[in-house]
């Protein structure tokens, strides 16, 4: 499975996106200002039997692993 990020490399996650509506329907998005560095990559299976791609990444100000799919990414230089 080819993927877009080697494990090395500085990425940001694009958009955090939640709902602060009980019912739904009102959504917030916005950029998150954490760098993070990926660790590993891994492949999976979707709902839709499709596979997915997904990264462990470190978060460089708190040295804690999170979880993104490579459509969430985006390539990063440390400032």
């Amino acid at each position: 499975v080819p993927f877009k990020f080697a494990v090395g490399p500085w990425v940001k996650p694009k958009l955090l996106i939640t709902s602060s509506d009980v019912g739904g329907v009102k959504h917030s998005e916005w950029n998150l200002d954490d760098l993070f560095w990926v660790v590993d990559h891994f492949a999976y299976a979707n709902a839709n039997h499709q596979v997915g791609k997904a990264y462990r990444c470190m978060n460089a100000k708190t040295n804690e692993e999170e979880i993104f799919d490579e459509d969430d990414l985006a390539e990063s230089i440390p400032e």
